[in-house]
């Protein structure tokens, strides 16, 4: 089934993605893109660097207090 104003078309591996077909309008993964240029000319490549090791600390933390759960 497709939905009005999409339209159809295989990704691979049977797996069918519905693609806006309006002009004019952004998809989810444009928007996306362009709110990430966008925080990157406003805050720098440093705060990407900043809250990458913020979430891998966090990651970390939760995988050592998992284990310490098995144990």
């Amino acid at each position: 089934m497709v939905r009005r104003g999409y339209i159809n078309f295989k990704a691979g591996k049977g797996v069918a993605i519905l693609a806006k077909a309006v002009k004019g309008k952004m998809t989810v993964d444009q928007a996306g893109r362009k709110g990430g240029k966008t925080t990157l000319k406003r805050y720098g490549p440093e705060f990407y660097q900043k809250i990458g090791k913020k979430g891998g600390r966090k990651v970390k933390s939760l995988i050592e207090k998992g284990k310490r759960a098995v144990r």
